[in-house]
């Protein structure tokens, strides 16, 4: 019986594999053909002159079409203001020669004026002989460049002392803005750290005083990151001191505190780490130059 039964499910199984051939090619139907951008979202800085959004027509063969496309409102960018459409009909034509074309907005850039990074979306309404594929929204964003932080912001070469040997003295990391506040960054590495992993979000965020040329950055310490571990939990950052008896102290309360001593340059003498059931790499004296 179960002889039998092992020949007939080998059977099926042949049987199976001859209804689903692997060498069949899957057929496209131009009834289910249609227009959609390439990309849901694009950022764009102020200064770049015009942003090109790609559309692309999904058929077999190349078909003469014309697309067009809208604003949306609710955008905090103004049409007229801060962008307008480099082609006022809001038209894009096909030629039959290409399945690929683009949407050229031009990006207005106010130079001087800080508003915030801005946004607006643009739809395809139509497509004609097409569907509309799914994703018929673009967002872009208009980065400010008028940041009132923008002379600190970007990327640091950083030199440091560890007392794991194993971490190193000397790395990069970036100051980004914070998308709500003007007066806060946010560091995404603010200390070497033992997992080699791009993947862990450790940034923590510092409040900015002073004024350009002379600027002091304090890091609160107890700030939980982004970043939860399976097995130790929550990564939190900290600072620390030597308890003198070959364990440290973890420091909970206060800033690390970064001092501009000249144009992009920042030093901090204090020691920091990353506290998760245990301190996770005891770096300090740091010197941060900007690139």
């Amino acid at each position: 019986m179960n002889k039998f039964l092992r020949i007939l499910s080998g059977a099926a199984v042949l049987a199976l594999f001859a209804a689903c051939d692997p060498n069949t090619t899957p057929k496209f139907d131009e009834n289910d053909a249609f227009a959609s951008f390439d990309k849901s979202s694009i950022e764009v800085s102020e200064d770049a002159g015009t942003v090109s959004i790609p559309v692309t027509i999904a058929t077999i063969d190349p078909v003469a079409t014309t697309v067009t496309y809208s604003v949306e409102d609710g955008g905090t960018a103004v049409e007229g203001t801060n962008f307008s459409l480099a082609d006022p009909s809001a038209v894009l034509t096909f030629d039959g020669k290409t399945r690929s074309g683009n949407i050229v907005v031009n990006i207005v850039d106010l130079a001087g004026k800080y508003t915030g990074d801005l946004s607006f979306t643009i739809k395809i309404d139509n497509a004609t002989g097409l569907n509309i594929g799914a994703d018929n929204t673009c967002k872009v964003t208009i980065g400010d460049k008028d940041h009132p932080l923008a002379d600190i912001l970007g990327s640091y070469a950083v030199a440091c002392t560890n007392e794991d040997a194993t971490l190193p003295n000397s790395y990069t990391m970036t100051l980004s803005k914070d998308p709500d506040d003007v007066s806060v960054v946010w560091c995404d590495y603010i200390m070497p750290f033992s997992f080699s992993n791009s993947t862990i979000d450790l940034a923590v965020y510092g409040n900015v005083s002073g004024t350009a040329g002379h600027r002091v950055i304090s890091f609160p310490y107890n700030q939980e990151t982004k970043y939860v571990n399976s097995t130790y939990g929550k990564f939190v950052f900290d600072g620390w001191t030597d308890a003198g008896d070959g364990g440290y102290n973890v420091i909970q309360t206060g800033n690390a505190v970064f001092t501009e001593v000249s144009d992009g340059v920042f030093t901090s003498p204090d020691q920091l780490t990353f506290l998760a059931t245990y301190v996770w790499g005891l770096s300090s004296g740091f010197t941060w130059t900007k690139k």
